[in-house]
């Protein structure tokens, strides 16, 4: 027989604790407060699966699966269109790219949000979807440069080379603009080798041959 599943009629504002009987079937949810405004609520796991970061508003929040407790938020001034992990959990340089909708990413320190910086391309446009490269790039001095990718209104995919603070704030920088989409540019995807694929929509797929060219197949 199928599983089914009803949600609490009752809010709460941090998961309970669940049984050792329920834990392989258990659903742990938490009640947010409305948002102000219509718009969705973008949602992005750590890839260690402990960690769970979201937007709400002009708010960022960060949630420990494991630990119950109340989120640690910070407050980009701007509505949250979009988060994404780094690819790497190493404490020291683990990070979240938040996109607001306006088009500026704020590159966090995961363990430390109040370290924060803005980053974007010119000219800014509204702001779709964020992705990471899978595998940072490391150079010869033990530090790494991440690759993140975004898609705006415009039709652009950007990239952008985003280096952790090593407890500082950490920085990015935009590198370079991939023009292949006759639409808006909604989705963005980095496979396991770090090809990228992104969607517009009128429903056209862009695979692009080499992500720091404008050479491309469509699909």
């Amino acid at each position: 027989s199928k599983a089914s599943i009803r949600p609490s009629r009752r809010p709460c504002s941090k998961p309970g604790p669940i049984p050792p009987s329920r834990l392989e079937t258990a659903i742990r949810s938490w009640y947010m407060p409305p948002t102000t405004a219509a718009r969705q609520t973008p949602a992005s796991w750590s890839p260690d699966g402990t960690t769970l970061a979201w937007g709400r508003d002009t708010l960022f929040e960060v949630w420990r699966w494991d630990d119950g407790g109340a989120p640690t938020t910070s407050d980009v001034g701007e509505f949250v269109g979009a988060i994404a992990f780094s690819p790497d959990d190493d404490p020291s340089r683990a990070l979240v790219a938040v996109g607001a909708e306006t088009g500026t990413i704020y590159i966090v320190d995961r363990t430390d949000p109040a370290l924060i910086s803005p980053v974007s391309p010119s000219p800014v446009n509204q702001l779709f979807d964020l992705a990471f490269k899978p595998v940072g790039a490391s150079d010869e001095f033990g530090g790494v440069t991440y690759t993140l990718a975004s898609t705006h209104s415009n039709g652009d995919v950007n990239l952008f080379d985003v280096i952790p603070g090593d407890g500082a704030e950490p920085f990015g920088f935009f590198a370079d603009t991939m023009i292949g989409h006759n639409d808006e540019a909604l989705e963005v995807a980095f496979a396991p080798d770090g090809r990228i694929a992104s969607g517009d929509f009128s429903g056209e797929l862009v695979w692009w041959l080499d992500d720091a060219a404008a050479a491309l197949v469509r699909t």
